[in-house]
């Protein structure tokens, strides 16, 4: 049972950190589903921009706790 209620709680908070805003960018229909007020290209371009904002943070953070844990960061090539 504590299992099942940590699973929720993730869930809970993977959803409200891309959604901290679902009342001010959703609305809801008739049927139940949200949409997004300003359409969905729109909201598609957006989520695009929060994902990179995203992973530059998590990239500055990642690359401040290396220097902190080792001392320096290595470079990686990428190809």
């Amino acid at each position: 049972r504590h299992t099942e209620n940590m699973k929720i709680d993730s869930v809970k908070r993977k959803f409200y950190r891309w959604f901290p805003d679902l009342e001010e960018r959703f609305v809801k229909d008739k049927a139940g589903f949200y949409r997004p007020k300003f359409g969905h290209q729109f909201e598609m371009c957006y989520r695009q921009a929060m994902r990179a904002k995203d992973g530059e943070t998590l990239s500055k953070k990642r690359t401040k706790c290396r220097l902190q844990r080792f001392g320096f960061v290595e470079a990686v090539d990428v190809e």
